[in-house]
């Protein structure tokens, strides 16, 4: 490491064994002789596009599948060539009106830099120093019961099979698309901590809608957006991401009197009630309670969906 200027500013000049001490003392010489900070090969990317297979065999070996495959579209869309840092300013200006997009290109583009950095590819981070300039605004959409009516409706299998168990059960996307045959028991669909995005092990209920539904299981499905703007246009309604289901549920669940407890733990939400200490002593599964509340939610669905029971 070199300290250069009156600003004392740092630079790292690589790491031992992949740079000797002998030309670390020698680089050290010619920076502090020109007072210039050296710039990384950062055309070495470009030129060996293997560096991002690379990356994401790396990252399959400890990350979800799903987790890979975002990596690997966000640093298709989102890695300039080359990838300079004014290239890269460039494409986050670019991206600076979609928050959300702008947030997750901006973190994987950052963990595939330190990455080429950890196992020597480049000396330096073209994004070192780079902040994050744009924060997403938190999500408040909640699909109203007509709402729930038209997306319900609309009949684009297995998309809106999966769509549909959003809206019957809370869980996630990437949760339900998951699902295997064994999985699914007389009440409850077991998920392993393999397949949540906190890792826990998660049981949740599943009443008689959902239950013709999880007969169809497994669902594999690709094409997500194409399918989601078809039936945006389909439906009429707008406005709000899949993910933004899970607030449906939870707030429909309110609006029921749903003690926030069970319906968190429906969820599988660690935080909140049972976050800090309530987790480690607190043992007890709620699956009576939280039978009684989904089989509640599902009459008042199967009501505002014209399925009355």
């Amino acid at each position: 490491m070199v300290v250069l200027g009156e600003k004392r500013q740092r630079i790292t000049l690589g790491r031992y064994p992949e740079k000797s001490l002998k030309d670390a003392r020698n680089e050290a010489r010619v920076v502090l002789g020109t007072g210039k900070v050296p710039q990384s090969p950062l055309g070495a990317i470009s030129e060996a596009p293997s560096y991002v297979q690379d990356f994401l065999r790396y990252c399959s070996q400890k990350n979800r599948p799903r987790t890979v495959k975002d990596y690997e579209r966000h640093l298709r869309l989102h890695l300039p060539n080359p990838p300079t840092r004014s290239n890269l300013v460039e494409r986050f200006l670019e991206l600076s009106d979609r928050p959300g997009e702008y947030r997750h290109a901006f973190l994987v583009l950052r963990t595939f830099f330190n990455w080429c950095v950890s196992v020597g590819h480049l000396e330096r981070s073209p994004l070192e120093g780079l902040r994050l300039t744009v924060t997403p605004q938190p999500r408040s959409r909640v699909l109203t019961a007509a709402e729930i009516k038209s997306v319900f409706s609309h009949d684009d299998r297995p998309f809106t099979d999966v769509v549909q168990l959003m809206i019957l059960t809370g869980q996630r996307r990437g949760e339900i698309t998951s699902i295997k045959p064994d999985w699914v028991a007389e009440e409850f669909v077991h998920l392993p901590g393999t397949v949540t995005k906190n890792k826990h092990p998660h049981s949740f209920p599943r009443g008689p809608m959902a239950r013709s539904i999880l007969a169809r299981a497994p669902f594999r499905y690709q094409g997500w957006s194409k399918a989601k703007a078809r039936m945006d246009k389909a439906t009429g309604v707008t406005g709000y991401t899949l993910h933004d289901l899970r607030r449906t549920f939870v707030s429909h669940h309110a609006a029921l009197g749903a003690p926030l407890h069970i319906t968190e733990k429906m969820v599988n939400h660690t935080s909140g009630s049972f976050g800090g200490i309530v987790s480690v002593y607190n043992q007890y599964q709620y699956l009576d309670e939280m039978r009684a509340a989904i089989l509640q939610y599902e009459t008042h669905i199967a009501k505002v969906v014209g399925l009355e029971r």
